[in-house]
């Protein structure tokens, strides 16, 4: 440092906050202009958030759980496009096996009350007389026409398909002699297999013949046609009357599960109605929070608080919260009128946004409120705005970048959370911008007029001069007076935290008379530099700070007992174990948002998915596989490969074997030595696919007709018949147009007749199989983790065999498509994440050494968040997922304030820089975490997983990234005292443009005001005589002024 002509100058040194001084100067005159007109920035907002709150009725809901619950592009969407045009379901071919979407479908569990055997007598006769209620008893009306199930199902074979295997299971479990043996999973009556896994559950086998002793469970099914949209729309309202009536089933002997194809996504929506009614709860909590942080204390000269009337600000506390909601309600309103769609998953949304942008309500009030209270209204807005230009702009776009980011993930219902929360946290930010700024106006001009603060008509008085007044007078009416502060000077001086705002000056007359002035009354210019590059600076020392009595209980106790030596010792071990405890967790990672919790915890059919579980999926689950490019079945290579291939299925590790298969090509094998006496080797090409039409068209195999796809040509044993020529054929179509001559014409034209004559006597012959499928039975089906692992498997084996283009099927999958994407998903938004909040802190923070530790801690608080949401049972999937892309934005306001207050510290001692840190910016975070948690701690005992996970995980955010910021990071940075760093990086004097406004302006800023006295007073401060000068008619002269104590 160099001295010249009286001034002391500094060696201009590289900076990183690039935008810092422009958003502060932006944000200044931005307020400077509201300042002049406040009401229209009041107004304007209300009527904007009326019209845009129109558009909420209009929101276009989904409902879709395996829409918006499963990734967009997993492979399971593919697979099932393949069926689902391969292997349409369609009237007269519905096989329930080879269901592959349940569109339309009724299912029931049946088992027995006392838990026994469903397959006794009385049992069977209980589940006969429930079918035939079902299918004859529960209908619907529309239009005087009544409609029952026999009118709106699927058939099959032309028979309406009523559970017909109820009735043969129990004949033959009965009477076994007459009927033939009950085995499992596979019975024959009547020569034909029957394949019973899907059928009873829960089933018991003799050691010795391996016959069936007992079942616990039938499971039964009722499809409904849905071609129309007529059919559909019946279908669906007897689905309706199903439910009901199963619901209020009376039977002694059975109990009942219900499912059908509307469950899910109507048991979704049940979540929302759940949490309106803790809307208003959380308004209630957070209004009363916010006031009493709003409220400001004064102490008369016998040392007695009292409410300071005039500075309080409960008002604007109560119109922070007001604002929230019209963004959050504009924000639904704006969106659904752009017709994006809304799920119930966002109901969420309102609880998260109401209480983190309070914190800006705190922040901006904050601001105000260490403002010089004798300069004019228009300078202290402006001076506000511009200390907390940076602080604001930081919390917005770390929370509005991180849930951007979070909308590039294959799971719908996570990218319209994030579009709803991203848009409301803007469309928020905008009305704190206007409406509360606006409002942050009035208040001031009120709070110059000493008037009150909850009615502007009424003035306030004085400590002094409501002495001699009631009691009443002295509890309502107390305030301070502006007018009482007497300044030497018109300099604006501020004894936030020990240091000072900067001077606003018209001219280089005004500046240089200002200059002179402060020098005469701080004893010329106490503290100060100039630096050539950026202006005058101010010392940041711990013991230069002031602020409320709980800012010195951080800074003067809690701070000094954390740098003990045996206190950093117990913190590095708590440490130790915390990251120990969250790796722990991470290994034992669950991950998937199974279907059962979608529902809401008392929904009926979360007794279906247990009773499925318990009885059904633990074996007897059986899968689809579809050969789409077979090739030439007659070849007996081919054939050996392709039973090779499925043996390899079938012996999978969870696969049941050869007697878990369905599989045509097995039965067609043995059908031939019954039916000709040959041998399916014996066969050639054309023999083969003769026979095999003639096995497709036995009653007891036509259950595998809609397995095969065959290819047909015409025989060629006659010439195909002649061309018709243009002429003929006008004639032929101008005939067919006309219904009343279309007859008289195909009769009497002789070409015509001659074609016809000549294809009734040819036939079409089978020459190859397109396509075929067959079910394989699996077991360990039960937990998400086996069903994981038999998808897989299963594709596996598909894609090793890939010159036979298998695919294989289960409605499951989209699901396990969940469970296998969600963690890429979240890795990928995490890394994204982190990436953005380290450029945000780079442009706006002037330390890049804050980078290093926004990433660690980041890194940190995150992997703590998923250990352990692991530990409390809570799977990763896309609840967690939300909350964790939200916890990245969090993870920058813990934590880049403290390294930044760390960093730009003037004081040598590690324990004096945390003093600092800790004294100005630990209860702001803690007011932060507190006011998130209070938003969402209303939904802590909604009956739904979904919004008790989220809150579980909002709460494992807001704790683990509390601790960090105040615990954790100022012990790690005390240890790890990188010197050599803040030499070469930090400034020796920090601006007061840059870092005051970090140390003073933290996300969630207390505004208190509980503005005690001091208890340590400022240390006196060495005096050196400068005489600032200046040529930009734009700059400002910084004062540091030791404040006396106050008695």
């Amino acid at each position: 440092m160099s001295s010249s002509g009286g001034t002391t100058w500094r060696r201009c040194r590289p900076r990183f906050d690039c935008l810092e001084k422009y958003l502060n100067r932006g944000f200044r005159l931005y307020a400077a202009w509201v300042c002049q007109h406040p009401w229209p920035f009041i107004v304007v907002p209300v009527l904007l958030s009326v019209v845009l709150s129109a558009g909420i009725p209009y929101r276009h809901v989904l409902y879709s759980a395996l829409y918006l619950y499963t990734p967009q592009d997993g492979t399971s969407k593919y697979e099932q496009r393949v069926f689902e045009q391969t292997w349409p379901q369609t009237n007269t071919t519905f096989q329930p096996s080879r269901s592959v979407i349940d569109l339309r479908q009724c299912q029931v569990i049946v088992s027995a009350r006392d838990r026994g055997n469903v397959l006794r007598p009385a049992l069977s006769k209980a589940v006969l007389r429930l079918n035939d209620f079902i299918v004859n008893d529960i209908v619907i009306e529309n239009d005087g026409i009544t409609y029952g199930y026999k009118d709106l199902c699927l058939s099959t074979n032309k028979f309406c398909y009523n559970n017909p295997q109820v009735a043969i299971i129990s004949q033959m479990f009965a009477e076994p002699n007459p009927y033939g043996n009950l085995s499992y999973p596979t019975a024959t009556f009547a020569n034909s297999r029957i394949y019973l896994g899907l059928t009873l559950g829960g089933v018991e086998l003799d050691p010795v013949s391996g016959q069936i002793q007992q079942a616990k469970a039938w499971f039964l099914i009722y499809q409904l046609r849905f071609d129309s949209e007529f059919e559909n729309w019946l279908s669906s309202k007897w689905e309706l009357e199903f439910e009901r009536a199963l619901l209020h089933y009376q039977d002694e002997m059975l109990q009942l599960t219900v499912f059908h194809s509307q469950t899910l996504d109507l048991e979704l929506s049940k979540n929302s109605d759940y949490m309106m009614p803790k809307m208003s709860l959380m308004f209630m909590s957070l209004i009363i929070f916010a006031t009493l942080c709003a409220v400001t204390f004064i102490w008369d000269q016998d040392g007695l608080p009292w409410v300071d009337w005039t500075r309080s600000t409960p008002l604007l506390a109560f119109a922070g919260i007001v604002g929230a909601g019209m963004g959050v309600a504009s924000s639904i309103g704006l969106l659904s009128i752009l017709g994006v769609s809304f799920c119930e998953v966002i109901g969420v949304m309102p609880f998260l946004v109401i209480s983190v942008r309070l914190d800006n309500t705190f922040l901006m009030t904050s601001s105000l409120f260490h403002t010089k209270r004798s300069a004019s209204v228009a300078e202290r807005i402006s001076e506000a705005m511009g200390d907390a230009a940076v602080s604001i702009t930081i919390t917005v776009l770390t929370d509005v970048l991180s849930f951007g980011v979070g909308y590039f993930t294959s799971f719908p219902a996570v990218q319209l959370f994030c579009t709803y929360t991203c848009v409301a946290m803007i469309v928020t930010f905008i009305y704190q911008l206007t409406f509360l700024l606006g409002l942050l106006v009035l208040h001031a001009r009120n709070e110059a007029r000493g008037k009150h603060c909850l009615m502007p008509v009424i003035k306030t008085y004085t400590v002094k001069e409501t002495k001699s007044r009631n009691i009443l007078l002295r509890l309502f009416c107390t305030g301070s007076s502006s007018t009482n502060v007497k300044e030497p000077c018109s300099t604006t001086t501020n004894f936030d935290n020990g240091y000072t705002h900067r001077l606003s000056g018209n001219n280089n007359n005004n500046n240089n008379n200002r200059a002179t002035t402060a020098e005469k009354a701080t004893a010329v210019g106490v503290g100060v530099e100039w630096d050539h590059c950026h202006g005058p600076v101010a010392e940041f020392k711990a013991n230069a700070q002031e602020g409320t009595w709980i800012s010195r209980g951080f800074r003067n106790y809690f701070a000094p007992f954390l740098m003990k030596p045996w206190t950093k010792a117990g913190i590095v071990l708590l440490y130790l174990v915390y990251l120990g405890t969250s790796i722990y967790g991470c290994i034992g990672l669950k991950e998937g948002l199974e279907p059962v919790n979608l529902l809401v915890s008392d929904s009926y059919a979360i007794n279906f998915y247990r009773d499925l579980e318990r009885y059904f999926w633990h074996i007897g689950v059986q899968v689809q596989a579809t050969f789409n490019r077979p090739g030439n079945l007659s070849d007996p290579e081919n054939r050996l490969k392709i039973y090779n291939i499925v043996q390899e299925f079938a012996n999978s590790p969870h696969g049941m074997g050869e007697e878990g298969l369905e599989f045509w090509l097995y039965e067609f094998q043995q059908f031939l030595p019954k039916y000709n006496g040959l041998h399916v080797d014996d066969l050639d090409e054309r023999r083969f696919y003769e026979n095999l039409e003639a096995f497709l068209q036995f009653t007891e195999n036509r259950r595998f007709a809609n397995d095969v796809l065959l290819d047909y040509e015409l025989d060629d044993e006659e010439p195909p018949p002649p061309p018709i020529d243009d002429v003929k054929l006008r004639s032929l179509n101008q005939s067919s147009r006309s219904s009343s001559s279309s007859s008289s014409s195909s009769n009497n034209n002789p070409d015509l007749r001659s074609n016809r004559d000549r294809n009734s006597k040819r036939r079409r012959r089978i020459v190859g199989v397109r396509a075929f499928r067959l079910m394989i039975g699996i077991k360990k089906f039960a937990t998400a983790l086996d069903q994981t692992e038999t998808t897989i498997s299963f594709r596996q084996l598909a894609d090793k065999h890939a010159n036979y283009n298998i695919t294989t099927f289960h409605y499951i999958w989209p699901f396990v498509d969940q469970y296998i994407e969600v963690l890429p998903n979240v890795l990928q938004e995490v890394y994204s994440g982190m990436a953005c909040m380290v450029l945000i802190a780079l442009l706006l923070i002037p330390q890049p050494l804050c980078s290093v530790w926004v990433t660690l801690m980041i890194a940190s608080i995150d992997i703590g968040v998923v250990g352990y949401m692991t530990l409390w049972n809570l799977s990763m999937d896309c609840v967690s997922m939300i909350t964790l892309i939200m916890s990245i934005g969090f993870s920058v306001d813990f934590s880049a304030h403290i390294a930044y207050a760390y960093t730009v510290s003037q004081d040598n001692a590690p324990l004096d820089r945390i003093r600092f840190a800790l004294g100005g910016l630990a209860w702001p975070i803690i007011q932060g975490g507190l006011a998130t948690i209070l938003g969402v701690l209303v939904l802590s005992d909604v009956n739904s997983y979904m919004v008790k996970a989220f809150f579980k995980t909002v709460l494992l955010v807001i704790v683990i990234g509390v601790v960090h910021g105040i615990i954790f990071l100022p012990v790690l940075l005390s240890i790890t005292d990188f010197k050599i760093w803040r030499t070469l990086i930090t400034p020796k004097v920090s601006s007061t443009n840059g870092a005051q406004q970090h140390h003073q302006s933290a996300k969630g800023h207390s505004n208190s005001g509980l503005d005690l006295p001091s208890e340590t007073p400022a240390l006196p401060l060495p005096v050196e005589k400068t005489k600032a000068t200046t040529n930009n008619k734009n700059s400002c002269i910084f004062t540091v002024i030791p404040q006396p104590e106050r008695r």
